[in-house]
């Protein structure tokens, strides 16, 4: 068996990671995120394991067949019974990782957000809670945050993943009512816009409003407080619109002007919006004047009809009247007013065709066009009223995003309380936000995790209070601060270093601060440790890399963070994940004996390489070698236990 006899380490024990104070077995655990969770959490427990990470890769239906297949689902009462009594009976402390494919809860998909995009992945953290709160008796809940694109050199100028993303890396605008993507702008394009008439002097317009000089103003010289009654100028030569090409950093410098003006503040823009209004507003103008071309049109195709219908029926009255006579047509010569509007259009009796006839053709004629005039009016008017309509719905990506994640993330969270309320749980079950890598969006870098956290807090208490849970504002918050921390994995972070400007002294020392910052704040309640080389998370053994782990545990057990550090394995040699636990044992200067009874303890260098099978003389016997089975004679019961007991 694994003994942890005490927590002191001594200078010959492989203690490669440096931390202000050796860390003691129990605050290391180890995750596992595939195959069979019992089987899993009873091979863990072998190797000495008292805190597991029991985790998911399937989700939607699952498979028992592939490791890869089991999720929350695929484990039945019966086992997750045993799950939770294996647990409690070796002291082991569970977490739980929801489903690593369910990634942002913003809902994003290829054309926009939804709704149904979101509830996928709700669905897989609703069960993985109900899977924590009947195995786990509570703890963190980890998910994965992938919540939206999110233009990093904008951001955070520090780091550039591609050469010129800054500029050619698109922003994107979403329609707040639909969540369809409306517009990419990309900070090397040009632009083709209208210059707009401006104020030469200061003055009072005559709706009172104070107007400055270089302020927009309308035809009659009013201040103009939108974007869309701003008014053209013209080319007096010749009298077209006058427009200009403009660049992103022309708008930057516009709607800085813009919000800087006190009369603007309820109306902010960003660079993006001025742009995507502009162009919009242009189209839309253009739309609403061929709109109201067709509207002409219309009106005279519906006279023509009504002209041409009324001349058919004198017609056919004139044709019934003389039907005797043979010299119809002659008589329409004789009709002067009738012959009159027949001649003007076209018309000659030797065509063969009847005065009536040729009237209801022109009738016939004047009402198809009447028909498609009309279409023409209405479907302008109809795209001018959508692109008013898009474009004044018009908002950032990420505000619109964040909305929805912070929005989904509380519901967890309010989710996971009423769960483990349900349950009468001894610890408190949590929604745990991890941020993952850069290329994955927002929720990867530091401050958008702590952002993407305090902010879904807040939606929780806010839900807390609207579904009647609790009506104490107080009370609500600190619910809420106990259902929604973040997990926090160093490796993860430690990957923005090869997007990093500077060098790797100035990245480990903006990653410390960060780190620091993110203890300050609070939100951190658990923590996943493995290494890297700051490419990819390869999930190398501790030490084995230059992920600034030692600075991470030292700042997170100095803000008071209570749970085990959990180490992720899977870049050890095969048959050996354990080893991605048991070297950060040794080199975090977790203290361990491996014993039994009053042999002595082996040390660190027995167990991690030797798949707890080294080959020396075993310090017990076991089997017929003790009871004297299989014909061999029993030995002294110094090498057994004293009742007898086999130790297998």
């Amino acid at each position: 068996m694994v003994s942890f006899d005490n927590d002191y380490w001594n200078s010959m024990d492989n203690y490669f990671i440096k931390t202000k104070e050796p860390l003691s077995a129990k605050e290391l655990g180890i995750s596992v995120g595939a195959g069979d969770p019992l089987e899993q959490l009873k091979t863990n427990i072998n190797v000495g394991a008292q805190a597991v990470e029991l985790g998911f890769m399937g989700s939607g239906k699952g498979s028992v067949y592939q490791p890869t297949g089991y999720n929350p689902e695929t484990i039945g009462r019966a086992k997750r019974e045993a799950i939770k009594e294996l647990a409690k009976i070796n002291k082991v402390q569970l977490s739980t990782h929801a489903s690593a494919n369910a990634a942002g809860f913003a809902g994003l998909g290829e054309r926009g957000f939804s709704d149904e995009a979101a509830e996928r992945n709700m669905i897989e953290v609703r069960r993985a809670v109900d899977f924590a709160a009947d195995t786990a008796g509570g703890g963190a809940v980890v998910i994965h945050t992938a919540e939206f694109p999110v233009a990093v050199p904008k951001k955070y100028p520090e780091f550039e993943r591609y050469k010129d993303e800054e500029k050619s890396h698109p922003i994107y605008l979403v329609n707040s009512k639909t969540g369809e993507l409306v517009q990419g702008i990309k900070k090397d394009q040009e632009f083709i816009v209208p210059e707009f008439k401006r104020s030469e002097k200061d003055y009072t317009d005559a709706q009172g409003n104070r107007v400055k000089k270089n302020d927009y103003i309308d035809f009659d010289g009013n201040k103009v407080f939108k974007l869309a009654d701003r008014v053209p100028l013209t080319n007096p030569k010749t009298g077209a619109i006058d427009v200009r090409i403009k660049k992103y950093d022309d708008f930057n410098e516009l709607a800085k002007e813009w919000n800087e003006d006190p009369d603007h503040k309820k109306n902010q823009l960003t660079p993006e919006l001025m742009i995507y209004r502009s162009k919009v507003e242009g189209r839309e103008k253009y739309l609403w004047s061929e709109s109201a071309k067709f509207g002409e049109a219309y009106k005279e195709a519906l006279e023509s009809r009504k002209k041409w219908e009324e001349i058919a029926r004198r017609a056919e009255k004139f044709e019934k009247d003389n039907a005797s006579r043979e010299d119809v047509k002659e008589l329409w010569k004789e009709g002067a007013q009738i012959h009159e509007d027949f001649r003007r259009h076209g018309y000659s009796p030797t065509e063969g065709k009847s005065p009536a006839e040729f009237a209801r053709e022109k009738a016939l004629q004047s009402s198809r066009q009447t028909e498609y005039y009309r279409e023409g009016a209405v479907g302008q008017a109809e795209q001018a009223k959508e692109m008013a309509i898009q474009r004044e719905n018009a908002i950032a990506l990420e505000d619109y995003g964040l909305k929805r994640s912070v929005a989904n993330i509380a519901r967890l969270g309010v989710y996971a309380y009423q769960k483990e309320k349900e349950k009468k749980l001894e610890r408190p079950l949590y929604i745990a936000p991890e941020n993952i890598f850069p290329e994955n969006g927002y929720g990867a870098h530091p401050d958008e995790l702590k952002e993407l956290v305090q902010k879904s807090r807040k939606a929780m208490a806010e839900q807390l209070i609207e579904k009647k849970i609790t009506g104490d504002k107080k009370e609500a918050e600190k619910i809420a601060n106990e259902h929604i921390k973040a997990t926090f994995d160093i490796a993860h972070a430690n990957t923005w270093r090869k997007y990093f400007k500077g060098s790797d002294k100035e990245f480990d020392k903006w990653l410390k601060g960060k780190v620091e910052d993110l203890a300050k704040s609070g939100i951190i309640g658990h923590g996943h440790l493995s290494d890297n080389f700051g490419y990819y998370d390869e999930h190398l053994t501790l030490g084995e890399g230059n992920a600034p782990i030692g600075h991470f545990i030292d700042t997170m057990k100095k803000a008071g963070m209570k749970e085990p550090f959990i180490v992720e394995g899977g870049a050890q040699d095969q048959g050996r994940y354990h080893e991605a636990m048991t070297h950060a044992w040794s080199r975090l200067g977790a203290s361990m004996t491996y014993r039994v009874g009053a042999v002595a303890p082996r040390s660190w260098t027995d167990v991690p390489m030797s798949t707890f099978g080294p080959m020396y003389s075993t310090p017990h016997a076991v089997g017929p070698y003790v009871t004297g089975g299989a014909g061999l004679t029993p030995i002294s019961k110094e090498w057994g236990a004293y009742s007898e007991t086999p130790l297998e």
